[in-house]
């Protein structure tokens, strides 16, 4: 799943660990499994892990352990490119 929908691995179990306690990256999943997948944003021209944060009211260090593994050398002021998408933590 992580694969087909762009979320890392790391995320998926962590939003699933309460439902799916056994959950793991290697784990078959049975038709009709409903897993929690996190929210993305699609970026704008420009736009920076700040900005973003805060707009939707996210904890900016997550957003950025979030999405660091998939934009190498990510940081809060990085400027990003237009269609990149960033995996929105849960609100704290």
């Amino acid at each position: 799943m992580s694969r087909k929908t762009g979320v890392p691995l790391n995320i998926l179990l962590e939003l699933n660990a309460e439902r799916y306690p056994d959950l793991m990256g290697n784990s078959r999943l049975k038709a009709r499994t409903t897993l929690a997948l996190p929210q993305l944003h699609i970026c704008s021209e420009s736009e920076t892990p700040r900005q973003v944060a805060k707009r939707f009211g996210r904890e900016l260090s997550k957003l950025i352990e979030n999405n660091g593994g998939l934009i190498h050398g990510l940081t809060a002021g990085s400027k990003l490119r237009p269609k990149t998408q960033l995996v929105l933590p849960p609100k704290a």
